[in-house]
């Protein structure tokens, strides 16, 4: 049976509800409305929160995956599994702690013109215990053992949208790499 990869909509509890997004989206609607026809409000409601949507749909191995890749036992086990596509290493991180900060923003752009950014913020920062990664054919494959703890919030426009607990998430067999 294969359990579901962990998404930033996963990693917030409050994540599983679009209804956490009207607030920033109705402020954003109402500082574009000006800018743009009748018509294009509503059009413009709904790319930001499909936008917002897609944002929470991205896998939590994107944000394990880049400092990874920087620890010396990792990049070792790349290196030698490099020249087999099947050649497989099981690299322990036991326990570790990862701080990750992203900011992108969305640009509303209307007849050629830019009218806004919604700015938002991702701030993570966990506490990785137990930590067993699979490298296969030079690239990080997969956790196989371990669990997360931590806390994270994601902002829009500087208004926290959503927090995480604190709680303790499985990784193993939930956190794969492409």
């Amino acid at each position: 049976m294969s359990v579901a990869p962990i998404t930033l909509r996963s990693f917030f509890p409050d994540g599983r509800t679009k209804d956490v997004f009207k607030p920033v989206i109705a402020a954003a609607g109402e500082a574009a409305k000006d800018h743009l026809p009748k018509a294009g409000k509503s059009a413009f409601i709904a790319v930001m929160g499909s936008a917002l949507d897609q944002m929470l749909s991205l896998p939590l191995a994107g944000v394990l995956a880049s400092p990874w890749t920087t620890i010396a036992e990792v990049t070792v086990a790349l290196k030698e599994t490099a020249h087999d596509p099947e050649s497989t290493a099981l690299v322990s991180l036991f326990n570790h702690g990862l701080t990750s900060a992203h900011r992108p923003k969305i640009d509303l752009i209307y007849g050629g013109k830019a009218l806004m950014a919604m700015e938002m913020g991702l701030d993570l920062t966990m506490d990785l215990i137990g930590v067993a990664l699979e490298v296969k054919g030079g690239r990080l494959h997969g956790v196989k053992a371990g669990h997360c703890q931590g806390i994270g919030l994601f902002t829009a426009f500087n208004t926290p949208l959503l927090k995480h607990d604190g709680r303790t998430l499985p990784l193993a067999g939930r956190v794969r790499f492409k």
